[in-house]
């Protein structure tokens, strides 16, 4: 009866640490979703054509870039998002990292829908860009 007691013991104790494991994995989404409805609501009013000029200027690319394009909105049970296309030539493979890493890293919620990359035609140093992303944002309403 010793030994039933330690097996039902140390099944207990196992048990006790699955539950544990639940209930941070359950916590971590719980934060992880947050932190979206966050970036969410960042986007509400968010003008992405502004934002993205800007960023341009900054990076000093504007005149590389030859269209950045509003493509619609499109809204699903939970978010809005707003389809932009960015066209960006003769960059450096280093501007490119950047421009990609600056609009993940948007308080906002972008998701990339597609990214294109090929050697520019001229000079096979730089390369042309072509982006197309989706700026997510609450409901109107929500």
């Amino acid at each position: 009866s010793t030994q039933q007691l330690n097996r039902n013991l140390a099944a207990a104790e196992e048990a006790q640490r699955q539950v544990e494991a639940m209930l941070s994995h359950y916590q971590s989404r719980v934060g992880a979703a947050d932190a979206l409805e966050a970036r969410l609501q960042a986007g509400l009013g968010f003008t992405p054509l502004t934002w993205l000029e800007k960023m341009g200027n900054e990076m000093g690319i504007s005149a590389n870039v030859r269209s950045m394009t509003e493509r619609g909105v499109i809204e699903t049970d939970f978010y809005r998002a707003q389809k932009v296309n960015i066209v960006v030539d003769n960059i450096s493979l280093k501007q490119t990292v950047e421009l990609l890493h600056r609009l993940e890293s948007a308080p906002q919620a972008v998701r990339f829908d597609e990214v294109r990359l090929k050697t520019d035609r001229k000079e096979a140093a730089l390369l042309d860009v072509r982006i197309d992303i989706s700026v997510l944002g609450p409901l109107e309403g929500a």
